[in-house]
C-alpha cells in the first residue's frame, strides 16, 4: 500500500502541468459553448420582432411581446433559458446574476436583446401562475 501511495503521488506531481491545460482547454470550451448558445437564442428571441411591434403599434400599444418561456425550459439540453437571460441564481465563485456574465467576459442574452434594440427598452415579465416569462420590448 505504501508503494502504490507513493506512485500515485509521483504520477500526479508529474502531471500537474497536464492537468491545468486540460482545465484551461475546458473553461476556453465551456465559454465559447455559452456564447453559441446565447446567439442562438438572440435568433429565436429576435424571429419576426418587427412585424410584432408593427401589429402592436397598430392596435395602440406601446409594449410588445416578443418571446415567453418557462422557468424549466432548456436550450438544446444544455443551458437553462433562464439562465442565459439573467447568470446563475446563486454564486459559485464567479458571482450571481449578470455579474457572472461580466466576470467571464462575456454578455447576458438580455443585454444583447438590449442592444441591438438600442432606442427601445426590454425587460422581463415573471407571471406567477403559469411559471413564464416573457420579453417585453416597450417604446
Amino acid at each position: 500500500m505504501e508503494n502504490l501511495y507513493e506512485t500515485l503521488k509521483q504520477t500526479s506531481a508529474r502531471n500537474t502541468e497536464k492537468r491545468i491545460h486540460k482545465e484551461k482547454d475546458d473553461y476556453k470550451k465551456s465559454i465559447e459553448e455559452l456564447k453559441s448558445s446565447i446567439q442562438e437564442m438572440k435568433k429565436t428571441v429576435l424571429e419576426n420582432n418587427i412585424e410584432k411591434m408593427k401589429a402592436a403599434s397598430e392596435n395602440g400599444y406601446n409594449h410588445c411581446e416578443l418571446y415567453t418561456y418557462e422557468i424549466s425550459d432548456k436550450l438544446n439540453d444544455t443551458h437553462k433559458i433562464n439562465f442565459l437571460f439573467r447568470g446563475p441564481m446563486y454564486d459559485n465563485g464567479n458571482g450571481k446574476g449578470v455579474n457572472f456574465f461580466q466576470n467571464k467576459g462575456i454578455k447576458s442574452l438580455l443585454e444583447e436583446i438590449t442592444d441591438d434594440l438600442s432606442p427601445f427598452r426590454v425587460g422581463l415579465r415573471f407571471n406567477r401562475l403559469k411559471r413564464t416569462n416573457t420579453v417585453v420590448i416597450y417604446w
